[in-house]
């Protein structure tokens, strides 16, 4: 199996995981609420290389569609994964080529407020972590965005796609206690599946966080103190070989996302 370039897996975890993160912040946080107002539109991405997609803001929510076709949607078209990249990082004059929706100014507007009230949530600073109503929304927000991901990085990153291939078919399952924040990932007929709340099935392991601030440096892929694992902070049950299979899938994501401008 050919695998892409380092420039398309990014390109595909920024339309995959990063767009698909806009769900969660929509749903969390108010200010994203207030901003998109009544407004109901579509916004379609396009690469050269032929990645798509489309989400949809509708009655105050969003919808991750993916590859489906929204006629009416504002369409950004890009010359290449790294213009499509570069842009999401807002690194240099790479603004995106607009295929349609030339004069929704006001959508063009909210949705660049949206996105750059999103970047804060994505990656906060220390300080503003320590707020507890701030540090669970951002939480919520990076879960789904770690699974759709993993998802993207199972299938097209060759490291990550390896781990999957050498473990059994299996279930996985995610809780932050202190923050009733839950998720599952699923491996199984070669694909990756993902969700929110309780797995569909009993899984082959349990990741609990029971302090959310474990839960950050896990996700930030910071040390985490084996004191704390002994006390019950981060506890694994079940096959603690799939746990860390997936803990290297996770820490990938920012082996991409985070130097994406290099």
């Amino acid at each position: 199996m050919a695998f892409p370039s380092k420039d398309n897996i990014i390109c595909r975890l920024n339309l995959n995981a990063v767009l698909f993160a806009l769900e969660d912040f929509i749903k969390v946080v108010p200010e994203a609420k207030q901003i998109l107002g009544k407004e109901n539109f579509s916004i379609t991405f396009t690469t050269r290389s032929k990645l798509k997609s489309t989400i949809k803001f509708k009655d105050g929510r969003c919808e991750f569609i993916g590859t489906f076709n929204e006629p009416d949607a504002i369409k950004f078209y890009f010359l290449s994964d790294r213009h499509l990249n570069r842009t999401f990082t807002q690194n240099g004059f790479n603004l995106p080529l607009l295929t349609n929706g030339f004069f929704r100014f006001k959508q063009l507007i909210i949705f660049k407020r949206l996105s750059a009230l999103l970047n804060t949530y994505l990656l906060p600073n220390t300080k503003t972590l320590e707020e507890k109503t701030f540090r669970s929304q951002h939480l919520k927000i990076l879960l789904g965005l770690m699974f759709a991901a993993m998802k993207e990085l199972g299938e097209y990153d060759s490291y990550s796609h390896r781990l999957l291939k050498s473990m059994p078919e299996s279930l996985a399952y995610f809780a932050i206690n202190d923050d009733d924040i839950s998720g599952w990932i699923q491996w199984k007929n070669n694909k990756v599946n993902y969700g929110k709340g309780e797995s569909p099935s009993p899984p082959d392991v349990r990741i609990i966080f029971e302090d959310s601030d474990i839960a950050l440096a896990a996700f930030h892929n910071k040390i985490i103190n084996m004191a704390e694992i002994g006390l019950g902070q981060l506890r694994i049950e079940g096959n603690l070989i799939i746990a860390e299979k997936l803990g290297l899938i996770s820490e990938r994501i920012s082996f991409y996302l985070k130097n994406e401008n290099s």
